[in-house]
């Protein structure tokens, strides 16, 4: 008998991960403003501290399709305490090294150990979420990482100008490495439903994601009397070789890059805000990142409610209209309201579009491959976080920052058209299906 999964969204399971998250993400978090100062107080140059700092990017992209294959066949209760306890003293030894030739290497753990725990942590939570609450138990748990993202920096700012970067990194890596020891108290709920990936389910058609048959050498394949979490030793031993679909959903790649061009947009904006802000003699640009905190906070558990009954699209499609008003009013602002009213556009458009593009791939792939989900769907991120910066720099030395913001203002309608014509697609071949599987 298939598992539905949990019956009610707000269990103590999907609460407490949710408090790790937020005290993970806040620790996490700490180390991001600080570490380019850091690295120059270790005798780097400005470019080989932007190098440096963003080789973590590069790392966790490279260690995602991994991540993913890990979480799916691994303990994934055991796998977050493990990531987490090994990032959490990553981010502790940098208290204490000499010289940066000891950073880099410690650098490249550190964004392995980031990736395995952040797939991992969403794939996890997905397990304690109701298939029919999917996109609003991503919005909450996107809240939580939000909400310590824009606590931490501010905390090791404070730390670093009154006391030392060491003493922030120490404290940073103590809380990420209390946040694994946490884990421990949550029951472990291994993914009983083993549905299959479907690339061309049509919106709003969760019950033809279940009809699916299991993969074989799933969970749900196992005999009953298996250990929970754990299946049989005959059960193993059929478990079908490592093909390219256990590191990365192909069929959600289109998926992840259009996260990634919502991503893209995050990552000019924290990489240049401040430089514009400068620029243009604009004081107090860092209230964009808190007016965007408090909006997403009110804003993702109604969007995640709206994806959960009017489909993805209902909350993409305007995300990228959004976004583009975001951006060109970065591009075009000459004063504070400017990069408030950015920030309020762009919480509610990326804000709400990438936990929408995520709750659809838990959704196509199902519980069991909830690892390869996630997993394929940060790749997207990292791909954007990556790419903006460096592509945003190049044309901002050329062109100037108004240019730059404006013409990622037309890549966000770019998005649009190509997410419609991607859907009109789905829901061609949906039609196609057999009439068993059209609903």
């Amino acid at each position: 008998m298939v598992d539905k999964g949990p019956a009610k969204l707000w269990g103590f399971e999907f609460i407490f991960l949710l408090v790790v998250s937020f005290v993970n993400m806040g620790a996490f978090g700490m180390g991001i403003p600080i570490f380019p100062g850091y690295a120059v107080s270790l005798g780097a140059t400005l470019s080989v501290a932007g190098v440096v700092t963003g080789m973590f990017s590069v790392v966790a992209l490279i260690g995602r399709p991994f991540a993913s294959i890990m979480g799916d066949r691994l303990n994934k209760k055991h796998l977050l305490i493990v990531s987490l306890l090994l990032n959490g003293f990553c981010t502790f030894l940098y208290a204490f090294v000499p010289s940066l030739a000891l950073v880099i290497p410690l650098r490249f753990i550190h964004g392995l150990m980031f990736s395995v725990s952040g797939t991992v942590s969403f794939a996890m939570a997905a397990t304690y979420v109701p298939k029919s609450c999917m996109g609003e138990g991503v919005g909450y748990m996107g809240i939580g990482q939000i909400v310590g993202m824009a606590v931490g920096p501010n905390i090791s700012i404070f730390i670093a100008e009154n006391f030392s970067f060491q003493l922030s990194f120490a404290i940073s890596g103590v809380v990420i490495m209390a946040s694994g020891l946490m884990v421990l108290a949550l029951k472990y709920r291994p993914a009983a439903a083993a549905e299959g990936p479907r690339d061309d389910l049509p919106e709003g058609q969760a019950e033809l994601v279940a009809a699916i048959a299991p993969v074989e050498g799933t969970p749900e394949s196992a005999p009953a009397s298996a250990p929970v979490g754990e299946s049989s030793a005959s059960a193993s031993a059929k478990k079908p070789s490592l093909k390219l679909r256990d590191f990365v959903a192909i069929e959600l790649m289109p998926n992840a890059l259009f996260a990634g061009v919502f991503m893209l947009g995050n990552g000019l904006i924290t990489s240049f805000l401040v430089m514009i802000g400068a620029e243009r003699g604009i004081e107090g640009v860092g209230i964009f990142f808190i007016v965007n905190a408090i909006v997403v906070l009110l804003t993702r558990p109604m969007a995640g409610k709206l994806t959960d009954r009017k489909g993805f699209a209902f909350v993409i499609l305007p995300g990228y209209i959004l976004t583009a008003g975001a951006m060109l009013a970065i591009g075009m602002g000459f004063n504070v309201f400017f990069i408030v009213l950015a920030a309020l556009l762009f919480a509610c458009g990326a804000g709400t579009g990438m936990p929408a593009i995520q709750a659809d791939c838990l959704m196509r792939l199902g519980r069991s491959r909830s690892s390869v989900a996630t997993g394929t769907y940060f790749i997207g991120l990292d791909i954007g976080m990556t790419v903006g910066p460096v592509v945003g720099g190049i044309m901002a030395d050329a062109f100037g920052f108004r240019a730059t913001f404006n013409s990622a203002a037309m890549l966000m309608l770019v998005g649009f058209f190509v997410y419609v014509l991607y859907q009109k697609g789905r829901k061609r071949r949906a039609e196609r299906l057999p009439p068993q599987y059209s609903g």
